[in-house]
């Protein structure tokens, strides 16, 4: 029958064999799939950086130090220095309210001492 045939664009993935259970329930029935993990590091300090590191497979845990990428075939580019401060949260939502995704950070000129503070707020449909 035509109701087993994914559309020609879309991909049908079958679960993994044995007895599979996703973490949490997902009320709508969503699934996302990731191609590829993507980092952004934030190494704040007088010369502080934050580096893109990308080109590497899923890992448990997911590295969070520069040098726990060495090996792992991952390439990387600096995005900006100096950072002085910087802080990724994310705060969850709940049925009612979308999550929040918080990027915060501050570049601090080292000759003339004089800080601009970015932030951005981003909101994330509740699909858990």
């Amino acid at each position: 029958d035509n109701d087993s045939v994914a559309p020609a664009d879309e991909h049908q993935i079958l679960p993994l064999t044995g007895n599979f259970n996703f973490r949490w329930a997902s009320p709508n029935q969503r699934v996302y799939i990731v191609d590829a993990p993507i980092t952004y590091l934030c190494s704040p300090g007088a010369n502080g950086t934050i580096t893109r590191y990308r080109g590497y497979d899923i890992v448990d845990p997911q590295p969070t130090i520069p040098a726990s990428f060495a090996g792992l075939g991952t390439t990387f580019a600096l995005l900006t220095t100096p950072v002085s401060a910087c802080s990724f949260t994310y705060t969850a939502g709940t049925n009612q309210r979308a999550g929040l995704v918080t990027l915060s950070i501050t570049l601090t000129d080292n000759a003339t001492n004089e800080s601009v503070r970015l932030l951005y707020q981003v909101h994330v449909d509740n699909t858990p």
